[in-house]
């Protein structure tokens, strides 16, 4: 197997919000079951025996602990990605592959959102991008903010890979190290199925309107 590039975000960064995560879920799990034997004893005007109320104190903090692993792993999942001579592939243990044999055509840039076409009206010398010089100097994170949006407007720092069977996966890695690495192997390994200055449907906004970057989108039912 050949790897011609992948992302692997920094260890050191990967614990730290993986302790971040499992924190604050086992936290918030743990005072929901309390807020709820609060309520359930407000209630019913009984009180829960010492021993029976340690047992739940010990016992809520087990949804959250599960939770915030899974929640943890499905990050980290989207920030891990390899590129082979036959798949694209993700996950921690790149246990997700995606055959580059399966992929029909690769649009180049993504569809942007509301905001991003303020972003993107905000030209020098107009109105809009005055507007938008006064404000970063005023507050940084709108600067930060602008770059961003322009960065996720730019086609080279984003893709949408179409698959034979309907289903979509739209790619935004730029961010990630190693990310405008991949990107740009991919575009060359599957370079004869290149679309540029796409015009997207309504249809296939709306199938990603409300889905996760770098994450697998199912074909419609309708798809034959």
């Amino acid at each position: 197997m050949i790897i011609f590039a992948e992302t692997r975000p920094k260890r050191l960064q990967t614990i730290v919000s993986t302790v971040i995560i499992v924190l604050m879920f086992t936290v918030i799990g743990w005072m929901g079951v309390m807020v709820f034997l609060m309520f359930l004893m407000t209630k019913t005007n009984q009180f829960i025996i010492p021993q029976a109320f340690r047992f739940f104190v010990v016992l809520s903090w087990i949804p959250g602990f599960l939770l915030s692993l899974w929640f943890a792993k499905k990050l980290l999942d989207k920030q891990y990605w390899r590129l082979t001579d036959k798949d694209l592939e993700s996950g921690i243990f790149y246990q997700k592959k995606y055959p580059l044999g399966s992929v029909e055509k690769v649009i180049l840039g993504l569809p942007v959102d509301a905001i991003g076409k303020i972003f993107q009206k905000a030209k020098p010398n107009t109105v809009a991008g005055t507007t938008l010089d006064v404000l970063s100097a005023v507050d940084s994170r709108v600067n930060t903010a602008r770059k961003i949006y322009q960065a996720r407007a730019d086609i080279d720092n984003s893709v949408l890979l179409c698959f034979k069977d309907g289903a979509l996966l739209p790619l935004r890695l730029f961010l990630l190290p190693g990310g405008s690495t991949l990107l740009e192997q991919l575009r060359e390994r599957l370079k004869d199925k290149l679309v540029r200055n796409y015009c997207y449907s309504d249809d296939e906004i709306r199938r990603m309107r409300h889905r996760d970057m770098n994450e697998l989108i199912p074909p419609p039912k309708s798809f034959k």
